[in-house]
């Protein structure tokens, strides 16, 4: 196997990793909102906290938009992390005095 097909395994893993993650989370934030009587709370307050400034984007803006808007930042963040990650753990894995 090469040095590149590893190093494209690797990120792989590292970006499923994170994805699963991010999924982990998000069911975790459905649950808590469904049992509180408000699904997609979490991620709305987050998305109008985060993306856009504070909790007046609640008002002006739809539910849907923020939590997809969240919902996609949520998940690329989680996958950069997976993938910096992995590549931490290889590095580690391949540098003698880490072992």
């Amino acid at each position: 196997m090469s040095i590149e097909h590893s190093r494209n395994r690797i990120i792989a893993d590292g970006a499923i990793a994170g994805i699963l993650g991010a999924g982990a989370v998000a069911l975790w934030f459905l649950i808590f909102d469904a049992a509180r009587g408000h699904p997609f709370e979490t991620p709305a307050i987050l998305g109008a906290a985060i993306l856009h400034g504070g909790s007046e984007a609640l008002g002006r803006m739809s539910m849907a938009q923020l939590v997809g808007e969240y919902t996609v930042v949520h998940f690329l963040a989680f996958v950069m992390v997976g993938i910096v990650g992995a590549l931490l753990l290889e590095a580690a894995e391949k540098e003698p005095s880490l072992n």
